[in-house]
């Protein structure tokens, strides 16, 4: 007995459709940059303000100190008698007070000089503080001495002076 088989045409395979299951949620992050005074990752643009300097005491009578702990850069300078003055440099996140603010050192121009903004200080001997004048050294802000009848310092009452402090 002979058999034999025709040839079958092959059915086509059927073609899955494509379901989405998944929707992505991604969205792009704002730009960053880095800070350029600490180096943190910040949103691009957010500092974009000069920095502000300032001397501020470290006696232990005057602390706690204001606005220290938001400091990009801090400098400890020593100073007479042992002992020792910051300078504070703001950039990223500048307190709207700061304090107890100093007099100004001759070393103090030569630190903050290179980062431009401006100086905050509370006097200081007058060669130095004439020296920066004649050699703008550093960038003075013209509000810094009461802007529009406003002060922008002032003195906290509640805390004693450094002559006050050394009983004079």
């Amino acid at each position: 007995m002979l058999s034999g088989c025709a040839p079958v045409e092959a059915m086509p395979a059927p073609i899955p459709t494509p379901t989405a299951s998944y929707i992505s949620t991604y969205e792009t992050p704002a730009p960053t940059a880095l800070a350029p005074l600490t180096g943190v990752e910040v949103l691009a643009g957010s500092v974009t303000n000069s920095s502000l300097a300032a001397k501020i005491d470290n006696h232990p009578g005057a602390r706690p100190q204001v606005g220290l702990g938001r400091t990009d850069i801090v400098y400890e300078e020593l100073v007479e008698g042992g002992a020792t003055r910051y300078v504070g440099i703001w950039q990223s996140d500048i307190p709207a007070e700061i304090g107890p603010v100093r007099s100004i050192r001759p070393m103090d121009p030569d630190i903050v000089s290179p980062f431009g903004g401006i100086i905050a200080y509370s006097g200081g001997q007058q060669r130095f503080v004439a020296f920066d004048a004649k050699h703008q050294r550093l960038q003075r802000d013209p509000r810094s001495v009461g802007h529009r009848g406003r002060h922008v310092s002032h003195q906290d009452q509640g805390r004693a002076s450094q002559r006050a402090r050394q009983g004079a």
